[in-house]
């Protein structure tokens, strides 16, 4: 299964799409994020689909095994060789 993201009208004038498509395959290569089959540059995108998605939020952060999780991908995140568009 497959996502279509639809920008919302004048997004783009905020954000960067090239930053944006360049960081998401990053964060997908370390397994942070899913990756994308296609994006271009007025912010479409489409992804693999996440089955029962859940946004991080206080009450789920008071789970020690959701807490070591969010840590283990901060750590991930931080230690690799990786750089973003904007460390370029």
């Amino acid at each position: 299964k497959k996502v279509l993201r639809v920008p919302g009208i004048g997004s783009s004038a905020f954000v960067n799409r090239i930053a944006e498509y360049y960081n998401a395959q990053i964060a997908g290569n370390l397994g942070l994020n899913v990756h994308l089959a296609y994006s271009d540059q007025e912010g479409f995108q489409l992804s693999e689909y996440v089955t029962n998605p859940q946004t991080l939020n206080a009450n789920l952060l008071e789970y020690e095994i959701v807490l070591k999780r969010v840590a283990l991908m901060m750590r991930t995140l931080h230690t690799s060789k990786e750089k973003f568009y904007s460390n370029l």
